[in-house]
């Protein structure tokens, strides 16, 4: 541009001033022209180039979930399937009957929780990923829940499905039972509030007939209760727990015992969780269920105690 300009301004000097002004004109426009031209050129090369960043990147991606699809599909010796649910195991399941048992008939813990809370079923498909080791469960589980290496089992929810991931140790059927449990409810509701979502996994995580009596919660609440240890339990706190690092063990115990508490207490305050859950199903916002419930009983507290006191 410089040298086009440069030698112009040594030719004008000769031509008459009116030939100067057309030829400066023109000059001007060839100038804007190629410049136009040669920014169109670079971000058309730019364009090419992010283009072809972006199209190797996605390569490299789908070739590296290709690789773990084909090194997971390696893992699975065992395959099954019962309605929605998918179960994919690293190890024979019919080398134990009580899994396979409980696998067997996993539409029975969902007709468990349908009658119990009167929702509506789904069709959403939820699979069951169980891992011979904590070692291969970690692996699976450091991609998808990062945060839950500290845990035994894990649900995760997705668009497509839900997925539990499980491993094999002594008390690998109440841990399924209670992430399946999570699972179910969260095909079936937009949202459900954390005390609530872990206190029904933590009742349905107990074979059928040790739900009422025999899970582990009852005996260290009832001891509390009993002998007026430092119990005492506090639904709106409870409600204002939303991550689950902020729940303890006296958490999750609490959270069964308003539970139990409202399966087994009144008929009145089953039929306000029933319609709670359901205004929850219908997308519609249901508010903390404590003020519900204190609409109801008014001293919820002193109501879960006793109920807790007689229950045998």
């Amino acid at each position: 541009m410089r040298f086009l300009t440069s030698q112009f301004s040594n030719r004008a000097s000769r031509l008459p001033s009116g030939e100067c002004a057309q030829s400066a004109q023109l000059i001007s426009m060839m100038c804007v022209a190629r410049q136009s031209r040669l920014t169109g050129m670079l971000a058309r090369c730019r364009f090419l180039q992010n283009l072809s960043l972006i199209s190797l990147t996605l390569l490299l991606f789908v070739e590296h979930l290709l690789s773990l699809r084909v090194a997971a599909a390696d893992d699975w010796v065992d395959f099954r399937q019962t309605g929605r649910f998918l179960v994919r195991s690293e190890f024979p399941i019919g080398g134990d009957d009580e899994l396979a048992e409980f696998l067997r008939h996993l539409d029975q813990h969902e007709a468990d929780l349908v009658a119990t809370l009167r929702l509506k079923p789904s069709d959403q498909p939820i699979v069951i990923n169980l891992f011979t080791s904590r070692r291969g469960f970690l692996r699976a589980i450091r991609s998808v829940a990062p945060e839950a290496t500290n845990r035994r089992a894990v649900f995760v929810r997705g668009d497509d499905a839900g997925r539990v991931y499980c491993y094999r140790h002594g008390e690998l059927l109440t841990d399924l039972r209670h992430e399946l449990t999570h699972a179910i409810l969260h095909s079936m509701l937009p949202f459900l509030p954390l005390w609530l979502d872990e206190g029904l996994a933590e009742y349905f995580e107990t074979p059928p007939t040790e739900r009422a009596s025999g899970h582990p919660s009852q005996q260290r609440v009832a001891l509390a209760v009993k002998f007026g240890l430092t119990w005492r339990p506090n639904l709106t706190k409870l409600e204002a727990k939303n991550e689950l690092s902020e729940v303890s063990l006296a958490s999750y115990r609490e959270a069964w015992a308003w539970v139990h508490f409202l399966l087994h207490g009144p008929p009145e305050v089953t039929q306000l969780l029933q319609r709670y859950l359901l205004t929850i199903q219908a997308e519609q916002p249901p508010g903390p269920f404590s003020a519900h419930l204190r609409q109801v009983v008014p001293d919820p507290e002193r109501a879960l105690t006793t109920h807790l006191k007689n229950w045998k």
